[in-house]
């Protein structure tokens, strides 16, 4: 007897390295704004708007940036919620 199994959708995102490209829209955007979700360094830099790891590393040694969660095996992310709360507590500018 042949038993039909569903079609699995694969995902077409990028899934490697620790900056790797994201096809997110802004929607999703959004969204990791809001939840208690991780995003990587390179979710970190749009966000942001920095754009170099190293400034990332180099403000968080002058401990003005939140510092990355160890999830194993040599990799690390940024809890969007620490993100969040950085950019709101920078200063505003007025002119």
């Amino acid at each position: 007897m042949i038993v039909a199994r569903p079609a699995v959708r694969r995902s077409t995102r990028h899934s490697g390295g620790e900056c790797g490209a994201s096809d997110r829209t802004l929607n999703e955007e959004e969204s990791v704004m809001s939840n208690t979700e991780l995003i990587t360094c390179q979710e970190v830099l749009r966000l942001t708007g920095i754009r170099s790891r190293s400034t990332i590393w180099r403000k968080m040694r002058k401990g003005g940036f939140p510092h990355p969660v160890d999830i194993g095996g040599g990799r690390i992310r940024w809890r969007a919620a620490d993100i969040s709360e950085w950019i709101n507590a920078l200063p505003l500018r007025r002119y």
